[in-house]
This record gives structure tokens, C-alpha cells and sequence, in this order.
């Protein structure tokens, strides 16, 4: 196994470098002092695997194997600390193992052990034919071809909400201040900067191990994600809603299935705060056009796929009053009194209770007068 080492403390380069010597199967073929050195050194020479010391000048351990993981995420890395917070945060990484000061041969044994075993590890079978869909509807999930969708195991929660804000930014580069204000809001600077290269690194193995042919690339401002030619279900509905064709006799259908997309909320099982302008504006787009749907089936005298549609806007929007008033004059027309008379105190029971108002005047007089 070919072998860099960098330690910014020359002692430490030459104690490592006598402990490897001693290890049979170890090519010590670099030792570097210089953080950029290790960076120019591996795209050079391809080393399979570097001992990289976190504490080094200008670039720490945990920023050179965030950039490795982006030029060459095939090196493997052993982490090397003198310091015991700076090890969970390694092992946080996905490092394959990480060693603390003074680093004993027996650890360097187990951590190569690791290190051989996950090579020797099964590789993931590789999707060869048909596309690749990510769901932000609801909850985050893959759907493979001829799979069923399923979700992605994440190493961190914060790697999860750092995909998918940067998902969501649409090809854009995102600052790294703007990443750390927004994913750790209450960290001190430099943790914030720590766990930002410890996720992006991690973002990357995960990408890399669950198939999906996305790149995180980064640059001195910030990060950037390629899709690939994943297919996304909101851009997918959110395009097809675009493209339709005003509602006609012979397209109602195409508008349904388009309908049937949305299957709930925009990332609806997440507290992220960043997200909801998003989920409003997409949850906006659904109801406007299932307005307009739900329009056209009352002109049509279709009432069982109206009131089905009402009840899906009631289920999305309880606060809409369009959808307890389209269904009172359904059944007003219908004939059942009582499922008139259960729309209107339930809408207005549910104004009262929750926001103390009551509904349109429009809405009150019509149904006084329907009363009557």
C-alpha cells in the first residue's frame, strides 16, 4: 500500500514514518509538512491512502481531505490528532479511522486492517440503464429503475439538510459564510468551518456509495452541486404544470395525472426554516391550479371528481375557503341539506376556534339564504 504522511512537526513525520517502515506491506512514498504540498503531491503521485494531521497551518487536516475527496475520493484517510474533539469530529467524517497522539503500531495495524477490509468490501452495482429520481414531495427519497423508492442513509442529520439545501439552490454556488449561517446558526466560527469540510467530505462518500451520479464541487467561495441528469420529482411537476395546455374535454385527463404528482407538501416531514418559502410558493402553484381544475369540473356538472378535489385543497389548504364553499354548492344541487349544512360549521367552527374570525360575508349570505 502506497503511503502519504503529513504532520506540519517534523518529529512527528519521522516517528510515523519509522512506525510504517516497521509494518510489512507499507510503501512510505511521501512526507509532507506543507498542507498544499499534499495536495499537488497526491494528484501526482495517487497514493492510496495519507496519515494526515488535522492541526496544520493553512489548511487544516479536515480542508485538504475535503478537497481530496472532490480531485480523488479514491485515497483513503487516517486521521491523526493529538487532540480527543478533533477525533469525533474525524470520525464524524466517515475517515475510515483516525489515531491520537503519540500514535501506538498496534492502532496503525487495526486502522490498515479497516482500511483493507473496505476494499475489499463489495462495491455497489452500478445502475446501468433507466433514470434516477430523487423525491422532495413529503420526505426525501431514491427511486431506482424498477425499484421501489427508498431513503438515503446519511452519516449526519446535517449532511441530509446540507444536500438538500444546496439540491434546492439549483446549480447555484453557495457561499460558505452563507452555508454556515444557515446549517450551524450556533456555532462559533471555526467548529462551523470544521464541520462544513467534515460534511462535504461525508456528502461525497454517500453520493459516491448510494449511486447517484451527483459531484459536490468546490471552490474558495463555496460549493456547488451538479445534478447529473437525476430527475427531480418537484422540477418534474413543477415543469409539467408549466407545459399544460389550457383544460379541455380531451386534455382533463393529462391534468390529473400532473395533479397526482404532488403527492404532499414540499419537503413536508422536515423543520427546515430555509425551506419554507419554497414549500409555500410550490404549495400555492398546487392550489391555484387545482382551482382551476376543480372550475372546470363544475362546469362540467362533474361533481364526484369536484368534490374529491375539494377534499385533497381541504387537506392542503383548511384555512381556503374556496373548497367548504364549492362543496356546499354541490350538494346544495345535489340535494343532501345536511352535507351543506356540515361544510359551513365546519369552516366556520374552524375560523372561530383557531384565528377568532368568521367567513366571507359572500359565503354567510349564501348560505342564509339557502336556509331560507
Amino acid at each position: 500500500m502506497r503511503v502519504f504522511i503529513a504532520d506540519d512537526e517534523p518529529l512527528a513525520l519521522r516517528s510515523m514514518e519509522k512506525l510504517l517502515k516497521e509494518i510489512e506491506g507499507i510503501e512510505v512514498i511521501g512526507k509532507y509538512q506543507d498542507p498544499r504540498k499534499v495536495l499537488e503531491a497526491a494528484a501526482r503521485d495517487k497514493p492510496d491512502l495519507i496519515f494526515l494531521d488535522i492541526e496544520m497551518p493553512v489548511l487544516s487536516g479536515l480542508e485538504v481531505a475535503e478537497r481530496l475527496s472532490q480531485t480523488d475520493p479514491s485515497i483513503k484517510i487516517v486521521f491523526v490528532t493529538a487532540f480527543s474533539e478533533y477525533a469525533v469530529n474525524a470520525f464524524e467524517l466517515n475517515a475510515l479511522d483516525y489515531l491520537l497522539k503519540p500514535v501506538r503500531k498496534d492502532r496503525v495495524i487495526k486502522a490498515l486492517q479497516r482500511i483493507k477490509d473496505n476494499i475489499d468490501a463489495p462495491s455497489p452495482v452500478p445502475i446501468t440503464a433507466g433514470l434516477i429520481r430523487l423525491r422532495l414531495f413529503d420526505t426525501l427519497q431514491i427511486e431506482f429503475p424498477m425499484q421501489e423508492p427508498q431513503p438515503i442513509r446519511w452519516r449526519t442529520a446535517k449532511a441530509q439538510e446540507l444536500f438538500i439545501y444546496l439540491l434546492q439552490r439549483n446549480g447555484q454556488t453557495v457561499r460558505k459564510d452563507t452555508l454556515i449561517t444557515i446549517i450551524w446558526p450556533d456555532y462559533e466560527l471555526e467548529k462551523a468551518y470544521t464541520n462544513l469540510y467534515t460534511t462535504v467530505y461525508q456528502l461525497r462518500k454517500t453520493l459516491n456509495q448510494q449511486n447517484l451520479n451527483m459531484r459536490i464541487m468546490s471552490g474558495d467561495e463555496g460549493y456547488i452541486l451538479e445534478k447529473g441528469e437525476i430527475v427531480i420529482d418537484v422540477e418534474e411537476w413543477e415543469m409539467g404544470i408549466k407545459q399544460l395546455l389550457p383544460i379541455t374535454e380531451h386534455n382533463i385527463q393529462d391534468h390529473h395525472e400532473i395533479m397526482r404528482l404532488y403527492r404532499d407538501a414540499y419537503l413536508k416531514e422536515y423543520d427546515f426554516e430555509w425551506a419554507d418559502n419554497e414549500r409555500q410558493r410550490l404549495s400555492l402553484l398546487w392550489f391555484n391550479h387545482a382551482v382551476t381544475i376543480t372550475d372546470f369540473l363544475m362546469n362540467r356538472q362533474d361533481y364526484s371528481a369536484a368534490i374529491s378535489l375539494c377534499h385533497k385543497i381541504q387537506e392542503q389548504y383548511s384555512y381556503a375557503g374556496y373548497s367548504y364553499f364549492t362543496l356546499m354548492k354541490i350538494y346544495a344541487v345535489l340535494g343532501d341539506g345536511v352535507a351543506v349544512k356540515e361544510q359551513y360549521e365546519r369552516f366556520y367552527n374552524l375560523l372561530f376556534d383557531e384565528l377568532g374570525e368568521a367567513p366571507d360575508t359572500f359565503m354567510t349570505e349564501w348560505f342564509e339564504k339557502w336556509k331560507q
